[in-house]
């Protein structure tokens, strides 16, 4: 069973923070995180969207700010 490593860098003072998973775990929540994608060398916030997270089959809702609000795993793609 293989690990799954988040690492999350705050926009004040360059804090970060790691955590490592089991590959089969659900994370069940998200507090005060952006989700990104980068465009050239530049990082545009994913704004008002669900994006699905194939490791876990797990579905992230964004707001129009690109903070997660909503998490879902009854994804059965």
């Amino acid at each position: 069973m293989g690990v799954v490593e988040i690492n999350v860098v705050r926009d004040y003072a360059n804090e970060s923070a790691g955590h490592s998973f089991p590959t089969n775990a659900i994370v069940s929540r998200f507090i005060d995180n952006r989700l990104f994608k980068i465009d050239g060398n530049r990082l545009i916030a994913i704004t008002a969207k669900k994006v699905w997270v194939k490791e876990n089959r797990t579905i992230l809702k964004t707001s129009q700010n690109g903070y997660v609000t909503e998490l879902s795993t009854t994804c059965s793609v």
